[in-house]
């Protein structure tokens, strides 16, 4: 059960529910799980595990070191059939990131492409120490040596993390990057949280509902702008329906629209061949590919 990554406490369930006079506590499940690991380990560290792990699954990886050169700053791998299905299909690659994934609490950086097909296929992993710019460039600089052609990717797709976005434009200078939707919609939507919130009757609560529903319907609206003219019409109805609210308007104009829109709105987005990749939610466990 330990090597089909169950918790202990279902280990000590599943033994008590089949042998009921058990004296088997959650702390001999710790120790016989302790014992395991180190008789794989044998005299090698953990990252030496992980380098033997990687190797031995055909994976291919780097890594950069911290000043001293002898501790591990990041980790970069890829699969060998990832890395041929990454020159096969190298016009789109989204990136994002996967927290709370390991006991070291290091974010995992996963770089995933779409097939001619519309199917999804990972193409490369990076541990990461601190989401830095130097950091960014090191596993980048590590993503595009996988490719023999330097004109791809095409598209790059992001979430909106500063550094990495820098690194994105200057890394990738043939390539358009674009900011994933639904994590600007997020932003929009925290923006707005707790602002129509009504202590009152069902009345007063309904029609703050429905404020927060016209909002975000008339926000939809913009990113989903097809044409320069759409977009231009989206914006003027969305300063109509948040009149009332100036502040809310000046952060997702002076935030978003201004500065980003041509990475987010389909009227700039469609002059690119994305494949469909608005998003990030290719990442995400619960999508299908």
């Amino acid at each position: 059960m330990s090597k089909n990554n169950a918790l202990p406490r279902n280990i000590l369930s599943t033994i008590r529910s089949k042998n009921p006079r058990s004296s088997t506590t959650i702390k001999h499940i710790y120790n016989v799980r302790q014992r395991m690991i180190e008789a794989v380990l044998g005299e090698r560290t953990e990252m030496q595990q992980i380098l033997k792990c990687l190797s031995d699954e055909k994976y291919t990886y780097s890594i950069r070191l911290f000043s001293d050169n002898q501790t591990i700053s990041d980790i970069f791998f890829a699969h060998l059939e990832s890395i041929k299905l990454f020159n096969l299909f190298p016009i789109v690659v989204v990136m994002d990131f996967t927290y709370k994934t390991n006991k070291y609490g290091l974010p995992l950086l996963e770089f995933v492409g779409t097939t001619c097909t519309g199917k999804t296929f990972s193409i490369a992993f990076a541990f990461m120490t601190a989401e830095n710019e130097d950091n960014f460039v090191w596993v980048l600089d590590r993503c595009r040596d996988l490719l023999k052609c330097p004109d791809h990717p095409q598209v790059v797709v992001t979430d909106r993390d500063a550094a990495l976005m820098n690194v994105v434009d200057r890394g990738f200078l043939k390539s358009t990057a674009l900011l994933c939707r639904c994590h600007v919609t997020v932003n929009v939507k925290t923006n707005m949280k707790g602002k129509y919130s009504v202590n009152g009757d069902k009345k007063e609560q309904g029609k703050t509902s429905k404020v927060y529903k016209d909002i975000m319907g008339a926000w939809e609206n913009i990113p989903d702008s097809e044409t320069e003219e759409s977009y231009a019409d989206s914006v003027l109805m969305f300063r109509q329906v948040c009149a009332v609210f100036p502040i809310f308007v000046e952060y997702v104009e002076g935030n978003i629209l201004r500065p980003v829109k041509e990475k987010v709105v389909s009227a700039w987005t469609y002059r690119v061949m994305h494949l469909g990749n608005t998003t990030t939610n290719r990442i995400e466990p619960t999508q299908p590919g």
